[in-house]
């Protein structure tokens, strides 16, 4: 993969070197006990069309989710939004489900992730109600920045409630920037109103 792609699984003509990576992945995955590998979707090359991206990213996760559900490892994709990845090829979550109901693998799930989400089309409970049923992983952060989801103009508590209402019962990650380096166990300061830590 060469600097700035961002993901090879849509780019037509690549086919091989996706393989390639997914088999590379799958082992670190198998090694590190991972459930899951992320799967980026790439951005869109100028001059090619949206559609065709697709149509290769499609292909290609038929044959990572087959490929690595025989391996027992669950494949994830993730709506990215265009303000930090300008041209990713999957932004919004309706593109997402999509995507799942193409490839039609059980393998297949989405990662979601708050902050894309929020940043894309707002309307958070909407967005959860309607992929609950493909979400395998969830990613929170403050908004804007990426800052400890205790900050910012999402509201968290609620979310969480609107999480449990729906009956998730995977992991919820936490991708933000601690405000000082090294204070990764400062920033988790919010978890303790939730019972954590």
């Amino acid at each position: 993969m060469e600097a700035g792609e961002y993901g090879i699984s849509d780019l037509s003509g690549r086919e091989a070197e996706f393989r390639d990576s997914i088999s590379q992945a799958l082992e670190y995955a198998k090694t590190l006990e991972s459930r899951f590998i992320h799967v980026l979707a790439g951005i869109v090359p100028d001059g090619e069309s949206r559609e065709r991206c697709h149509e290769v990213y499609v292909e290609n996760l038929k044959w990572a989710s087959e490929t690595c559900g025989d391996a027992d490892v669950g494949v994830l994709i993730e709506p990215i939004n265009t303000f930090e990845r300008p041209g990713y090829l999957t932004t919004l979550t309706a593109e997402a489900r999509d995507t799942v109901t193409r490839v039609g693998h059980p393998n297949l799930g989405i990662q979601f992730d708050f902050h894309n989400a929020q940043l894309m089309e707002g309307s958070l409970t909407r967005a959860l109600e309607e992929t609950i049923g493909s979400i395998k992983h969830m990613q929170i952060a403050g908004l804007p920045g990426r800052t400890p989801p205790d900050e910012g103009e999402m509201n968290y508590p609620y979310l969480f409630g609107v999480i449990d209402r729906l009956g998730y019962e995977g992991w919820i990650g936490h991708e933000y920037r601690p405000h000082d380096d090294g204070a990764t166990k400062e920033s988790l300061r919010w978890a303790a109103e939730f019972g954590l830590g």
